[in-house]
């Protein structure tokens, strides 16, 4: 892989800034409030598509980043896959000041993208469910492109900055893609089926990192030497029981609370 001009590592950069956790995690809070907001006002809210009210919207939002975060960490620490500058220092430096130091497989970057196509979803059934301006319905269509956009960009930006392989970010899309699959199948299966699949997929990510921290995986000292020549501290891999923790009752908490809402409307 060689590197790309300073132009394009610089793009690609403030594309791995905004596709961090944190970023994802505000868009979760805001679709939140702005459920609880609709509900309060006893109608539906200006964004919500034709095939879903907005809490629903704000459901999907908040399983797919928040519990789809916990998942990411459990395959990751389970894998426990370098990234390329790791085992080639020389030939593949990293570029970027958001190049993460944990294990690489499969890229959460591009698993958390494909959460853009709900955002997609959501504004396309939006912009069906009524007429709208030409001008308006154009500005519409084009934010579509953007969200769906998004994906392969995000994609493009972690293998130009060294951060995965394309391996690695082809898995993360995969994971995103069979996350999504599983929460449409979730909202549509009978009876509790769906719940008791979801709690099930979050009882195993869990104890895979559970299993991880009882029994982390062997690191091989070159890989923490060329982390710790390229961000000058030692590097600490371990999976945290803390962040799991959290991310794991959070995940829970949100998706019961907000698909109880979207079953009362």
């Amino acid at each position: 892989m060689s590197s790309p001009s300073p132009a394009l590592i610089a793009a690609a950069d403030l594309i791995s800034l905004l596709g961090k956790g944190p970023a994802y995690m505000g868009l979760c809070a805001l679709a939140t409030l702005a459920a609880l907001a609709a509900r309060r006002r006893g109608g539906r809210a200006l964004l919500a598509p034709a095939w879903a009210p907005l809490d629903a919207l704000a459901w999907r939002l908040c399983a797919f980043w928040v519990i789809g975060t916990l998942l990411n960490l459990a395959l990751k620490h389970t894998l426990a896959q370098p990234r390329p500058w790791w085992h080639d220092p020389v030939a593949l430096p990293p570029l970027g000041a958001h190049v993460s130091s944990g294990f690489g497989m499969p890229s959460g970057h591009a698993q958390a993208a494909m959460g853009a196509l709900l955002l997609a979803a959501a504004l396309l059934g939006h912009l069906r469910a009524a007429p709208r301006a030409p001008l308006a319905r154009l500005g519409g269509y084009a934010a579509v492109g953007l969200l769906v956009g998004w994906v392969p960009l995000t994609a493009w930006a972690r293998v130009a900055l060294h951060a995965h392989s394309p391996a690695q970010v082809a898995a993360g899309a995969a994971v995103g893609g069979a996350w999504l699959g599983l929460l449409w199948w979730a909202e549509r299966a009978p009876g509790a089926r769906g719940a008791r699949a979801l709690a099930a997929l979050c009882a195993a990510a869990a104890a895979l990192l559970a299993w991880r921290l009882a029994s982390p995986a062997a690191v091989p000292g070159a890989w923490l030497e060329a982390i710790r020549a390229a961000q000058g501290a030692a590097p600490n891999l371990a999976p945290r029981a803390a962040t799991g923790g959290a991310l794991l009752a959070a995940g829970l908490g949100l998706s019961w609370a907000l698909g109880r809402a979207r079953r009362a409307g």
